[in-house]
C-alpha cells in the first residue's frame, strides 16, 4: 500500500505535475509525427496508384485504336466474303441453267451447243442474250 501512496504523491506535488506534463506533450508530439508519416505514406501511395491509372489509360487508348483496326478489317473481310459468296451463287445458277439446257436439248452437236450457252452467259450482252433464247 505503501507504493500506492507513493505514486499518489508524487502526481501530487508540482515536480509530479511537470513530469506528467512532459509525458503527454512528447506523447502528443508524438501522435503527430506518426500522423504526419501516415499523411506522407497516403500521400506516396496516391501518387503510385495515379502513376498506374495514367499508364492504364494510355494502354487502354493503345488497346482501342487497336481493336478499332482489327473492327474495320473484319468488316472488310465480311465484305469480302460476301461479294464472293454472291459471285459463288451467281456461278451455281449459270451451271444449273447450264445443265438443264444440255440435258434438254437432243442437238447431236455438244460443242456447237456448249459455245452457244457459254456465249449466252458470258458474253458481252449476257443479260438480254439469254432472255431472248
Amino acid at each position: 500500500m505503501s507504493f500506492i501512496f507513493k505514486i499518489v504523491s508524487f502526481f501530487g506535488s508540482n515536480s509530479g505535475l511537470y513530469v506528467l506534463a512532459g509525458a503527454l506533450i512528447s506523447l502528443v508530439l508524438a501522435w503527430v509525427g506518426w500522423l504526419f508519416y501516415a499523411l506522407d505514406e497516403a500521400r506516396l501511395a496516391n501518387e503510385l496508384l495515379k502513376r498506374d491509372l495514367n499508364t492504364t489509360l494510355e494502354a487502354n487508348v493503345k488497346f482501342e485504336a487497336d481493336l478499332k483496326a482489327l473492327e474495320q478489317r473484319k468488316t472488310q473481310e465480311l465484305q469480302a466474303l460476301a461479294s464472293v459468296s454472291k459471285a459463288n451463287e451467281k456461278l451455281n445458277e449459270r451451271v444449273v441453267y447450264v445443265q438443264k439446257i444440255l440435258y434438254k436439248n437432243k442437238d447431236s452437236n455438244l460443242t456447237e451447243l456448249f459455245n452457244a450457252v457459254l456465249e449466252c452467259l458470258w458474253g458481252e450482252d449476257a443479260n438480254t442474250s439469254c432472255q431472248a433464247k
